[in-house]
């Protein structure tokens, strides 16, 4: 990893020019005769003096010489903190970059290191249309307030943000490192709060703007490049680890197999959601338009709408079918209608554009032929198709979607889910005897927190606030559900009716094939599959439990400058560190939880205990976590879920 604690500047001297200017506009104001300069090396830094404030400027553009505006002999761009006595806050006026890179120029302008003090980078001033080169910004959160509408352009090829780390005093590139990515960069553990006129908005939450105001700088820096080769990359990080704990790319498992269990995974932790920023009046904050179509949105901060959820199930199955099925087989398809995105994927290679299947994760169809549904496509779909870069490729194409009186691929089951208890279970559908290691579903269903919530909070299982979560399982295999919470966890054959405890609270899971378009108290379910019936799973609750688990979100602290020295290696799971993972480590946790005076953790012991959603601090799910180690349900730790 390379860490960039400092850049020599192109000169260490400057000397300030005052030049005459004809008027300009900027923050909505007339300005006239009193542009400056300063020369700072061989580049000339003209700025607006006072604006946005008393003392502060904001840079206009940067030029090699006064009668140009551009950049042609240099790979970098470093913007001082100070031009003349005043402080740089912000980037830009009337719609100017504050550059030009030509095409033909000797050095091609690919960096750009932003200053500290930057506040404010306005529209246009960093266009991939005037520096088109641009690969790599430098860039400090620390006091960024705003970033303007196409202030990167549409689709920046900009890949690498490199993010100052206040407590190490360096930046650090965020592309390639999922835990600084999640650091210095990510909203996850982030609340937002539902705004009440808008469908499906949400707004970062008061108590979050409140604790750190630039969080609106960093949304709208997001959202810029929300159609970025950057986002892009992160998404593609972030799919990896998904693939990886979820053994989406198991060997064993068929192509459809692999796109079930990637469809249930985006149903259970992507919520269909516009995200906007903070403002005391929800009516004037600012709607995100680019991160609703984000992967980076959907697979790391859990929202977006269709483009999004459509992307987040294009790069998961590129990962784990094979990115070869999608770029040279075109097998696997990312397809933008009229108003609308979707996934085409074929499980037969032909070399046509026949043979496609629809998959659609906004309307929960899954593998769907040409026709009336769960949906609506049409037998050909005249589109045109991103390619993975998520740019709109030049090629026109139809797609040609197969016509099957069954309405569906063969051998899928559907499955409705529903769950009536208080607090949070664990819930899992997993390859009969495989103890939750083959998990077909695999899904946290808690109720959502109010007003103010994470993203992550989908309460989609709980009746009846919604009427319960579609679903999808292979038809060939059999099958175990395992119920768990803190107290306990319950396995049983998936079928028939199982009455089970967790703790003193008792369940009863109830398992049933219903016809399509049969009345019950959770409505009429269409055809999903081309079966003649579902499967409905309903769990309820037959005693009081006084103390519902509550679940909360694994949020990701920065580090701070406090420390804590630990000679010994981390032993997921040892709370009392005794060099062993049994359940008394478990009883250690509880009696910890429930009296940190009386039942004291060491440092290591804190460390090691630990081990459920590492970083969430020391809670009863730790203590699940062993449990479920010492029986053998699981077989290492740490655990997420």
């Amino acid at each position: 990893m390379n860490v960039l604690k400092s850049i020599v500047p192109f000169c260490l001297s400057a000397a300030m020019i005052v030049q005459s200017s004809p008027s300009f506009t900027a923050h909505g104001e007339v300005f006239a005769d009193d542009l400056l300069e300063t020369r700072v090396g061989d580049l000339t830094f003209s700025y607006i003096p006072d604006l946005p404030g008393k003392g502060e400027c904001t840079l206009a553009f940067v030029s090699e010489s006064s009668d140009n505006v551009k950049i042609s002999n240099h790979d970098t761009l470093i913007i001082p903190e100070k031009l003349g006595s005043y402080t740089v806050t912000a980037l830009g006026y009337d719609y100017n970059s504050i550059t030009r890179n030509a095409e033909n120029a000797k050095v091609k302008l690919t960096t750009v290191k932003l200053p500290h003090s930057i506040r404010e980078i306005h529209a246009y001033s960093l266009h991939e249309d005037r520096i088109p080169y641009l690969d790599t910004i430098y860039i400090d959160f620390a006091e960024l307030e705003q970033v303007e509408r196409y202030s990167f352009g549409y689709t920046p090829n900009l890949s690498e943000v490199c993010v100052y780390d206040a407590v190490d005093e360096a930046y650090y590139p965020t592309s390639d490192d999922i835990v600084k990515f999640r650091e210095l960069v990510s909203i996850e553990g982030v609340k937002f709060s539902a705004i009440p006129d808008i469908p499906n908005g949400y707004m970062l939450a008061e108590s979050e703007y409140r604790r750190e105001p630039g969080l609106n700088g960093r949304l709208e820096f997001l959202n810029e490049l929300g159609q970025s080769r950057y986002e892009y990359i992160v998404a593609q990080m972030y799919a990896e680890e998904i693939t990886k704990k979820y053994g989406f790319d198991a060997p064993a498992l068929s192509k459809v197999q692999k796109m079930e269990k990637i469809t249930n995974f985006i149903r259970a932790n992507t919520r269909y959601s516009l995200l906007y920023t903070y403002n005391a009046s929800p009516e004037k904050a600012t709607k995100l338009e680019n991160l609703k179509n984000s992967p980076t949105s959907a697979i790391a901060f859990h929202s977006a709408v269709c483009g999004g959820l459509a992307y987040e199930f294009d790069i998961l199955s590129r990962i784990s079918i094979g990115d070869e099925t999608a770029t040279r087989d075109r097998d696997l398809l990312c397809v933008w209608l009229p108003g609308h995105v979707v996934n085409a994927v074929r499980v037969e290679h032909t070399d046509d554009n026949k043979g496609y299947y629809v998959v659609d994760n906004t309307m929960a169809v899954f593998m769907q032929c040409a026709g009336d549904a769960a949906s609506h496509f049409d037998e050909v779909l005249d589109t045109y198709l991103y390619d993975y870069k998520a740019y709109y490729s030049d090629e026109h194409n139809e797609i040609e979607v197969i016509k099957d009186p069954a309405m569906f691929c063969e051998g899928i089951s559907f499955v409705f889910l529903h769950d009536e208890t208080e607090g949070a279970l664990h819930i899992e559908m997993c390859e009969k005897n495989t103890n939750g290691a083959e998990d077909y579903i695999d899904i946290m269903s808690y109720d959502e927190s109010a007003p103010e919530t994470y993203l992550e909070q989908i309460p989609l299982t709980k009746y009846p606030r919604t009427s319960g979560m579609n679903l999808y399982i292979d038809k060939s295999n059999s099958y175990d559900m395992i119920i768990s919470n803190s107290k306990g966890n319950a396995v049983f054959s998936a079928d028939g009716v199982h009455k089970f405890t967790l703790g003193d609270t008792e369940y009863q899971c109830s398992v049933s094939f219903v016809r399509y378009n049969t009345p019950t108290q959770y409505g009429i379910v269409n055809p999903h599959t081309a079966e003649n019936g579902y499967y409905d799973i309903t769990i309820k609750q037959l005693s009081d439990d006084p103390s519902p688990d509550v679940y909360t979100t694994t949020t990701v602290p920065h580090k701070t400058t406090e420390t804590t020295t630990v000679s010994a290696p981390i032993l997921y799971g040892d709370a009392n560190c005794d060099g062993r993972i049994t359940a008394s480590d478990a009883a250690t946790i509880l009696m910890y939880i429930g009296n940190k005076d009386k039942y004291p953790l060491t440092p290591q012991g804190k460390i090691n205990a630990d081990c459920n959603n590492v970083g969430d601090g020391i809670t009863v799910n730790d203590a699940l976590a062993i449990q479920k180690y010492d029986a053998k349900i699981i077989d290492s730790l740490p655990e997420f879920t």
